[in-house]
C-alpha cells in the first residue's frame, strides 16, 4: 500500500513538473513571436528606406545636391581643364 502511495505520490509530482515546463516554454514561444513580429516590421522599414533610397528622383535629387558632375571616362576632370600636362599627357 505505501508502494502504491509513493508512485502515484511520484507520477502527480511528475505530472506538476512537465505541466510548469510547459507553461515555461509556452512563454518563451510567445516573446519569441513578438520578437518575430518586431524584427520582421524593423526589416520591412528598412526595406522601405532602402527602395526610397534607390528611386531615380532620389538618385537625381543627392547627384544634383552634391553637384556631382557625370563626364566622359576620357574627359579631363574639371579642375584640371586649365592644366595643359592633363591633356596633353593622355
Amino acid at each position: 500500500m505505501v508502494g502504491l502511495l509513493l508512485i502515484v505520490g511520484a507520477i502527480a509530482l511528475g505530472v506538476v513538473c512537465l505541466h510548469s515546463e510547459e507553461a515555461r516554454t509556452a512563454r518563451r514561444i510567445q516573446r519569441m513571436q513578438v520578437e518575430r513580429v518586431t524584427i520582421r516590421r524593423e526589416l520591412w522599414s528598412v526595406q522601405l528606406t532602402i527602395a526610397r533610397y534607390k528611386t531615380p528622383q532620389r538618385i537625381g535629387g543627392e547627384v544634383h545636391r552634391c553637384t556631382l558632375a557625370v563626364t566622359a571616362p576620357d574627359a579631363p576632370r574639371p579642375d584640371q581643364a586649365d592644366d595643359v600636362r592633363c591633356v596633353t599627357a593622355r
